[in-house]
């Protein structure tokens, strides 16, 4: 670094790289991460079609009162299983949205909305009522509201609220400039890499410290909100009424902050490496 001229560039292009580390990393980790596969892990590690069910069994177990619908009916037609396949069924359904596809979903309800027929017609037939038109609509208009409330408690990532208003369009829209950013920020960076090569061609040795200072930084970075919000418990104080919902959200937010911890650890451990090769290398070496 005796040489102010090669010192200057290596500063603004270090600060260059820097920042194309950063971007590059943040749009690899959003590339391999917002996934099905990622939500389908949050769906298992946190059991939520185990928690979906019980939180229906309370739903319905209070609607009974009002509607006189005792919760068995609905309840004993599903189960964890069938619920953790309704969650997949949506997030899969969601992610080729944003792909332009889409994908075929069985019915899963089909058993909920006979168990509701067969509680209507006994019903009627105990209490000599007709199975007239009125009858039918009463029918039809208790299964919607129940298929409703299964569906919307079968979606704890909210993704068909985000399809509703409108929020996969504007994902889809910039989902496509996604591969072209990771890639254009990794080639920016190999490219700032090069020529912080040449301008170090004569003192080879100094490159350990610049590249080590360029990615000690972005692991810093990513290391101290990581951090924070793992010291703090950030993401316990979120208040969602939904217990599927909060334990979705919260799951899928801390397992996004615990990968990101470990990517600032191994870019901060690269760098840390390579300050120390730098300090090791003989001063002479430095200089050749």
């Amino acid at each position: 670094m005796k040489q102010i001229k090669a010192y200057l560039p290596n500063v603004l292009l270090t600060f260059l790289l820097v920042f194309a580390l950063l971007a590059a990393e943040l749009l690899i980790f959003a590339q391999a991460l917002l996934t099905p596969a990622t939500l389908r892990e949050i769906t298992k590690q946190k059991d939520l079609g185990n928690v979906t069910y019980q939180a229906l069994e309370k739903t319905f177990a209070a609607r009974s009162h009002s509607t006189g619908i005792p919760a068995e009916v609905i309840m004993g037609t599903l189960s964890q299983e069938t619920l953790t396949a309704c969650i997949n069924g949506n997030t899969d359904a969601a992610f080729a949205y944003l792909q332009g596809s889409t994908v075929e979903q069985p019915d899963l309800l089909g058993d909920m909305v006979q168990s509701i027929r067969q509680f209507f017609e006994s019903y009627a037939d105990e209490n000599g009522y007709e199975k007239d038109a009125a009858f039918e609509e009463k029918v039809a208009s208790v299964t919607a509201e129940t298929k409703q409330i299964i569906e919307e408690a079968a979606d704890p990532f909210k993704l068909g609220t985000l399809q509703r208003n409108g929020w996969l369009d504007a994902g889809k829209k910039y989902l496509g400039y996604l591969k072209p950013a990771m890639l254009g920020s990794i080639v920016f960076a190999v490219l700032l890499m090069a020529l912080i090569f040449l301008c170090n061609r004569k003192q080879k040795a100094l490159l350990a410290y610049w590249y080590g200072l360029a990615a000690l930084i972005p692991g810093i970075l990513l290391l101290v909100p990581c951090i924070y919000l793992k010291a703090t418990d950030y993401f316990a104080a979120f208040a969602l009424k939904d217990p599927q919902i909060y334990a979705a959200v919260v799951g899928l937010l801390r397992l996004l902050t615990d990968r990101a911890l470990l990517m600032g650890i191994i870019t901060a451990v690269i760098g840390v490496v390579l300050l120390i090769v730098f300090a090791v290398i003989p001063k002479e070496t430095a200089e050749e």
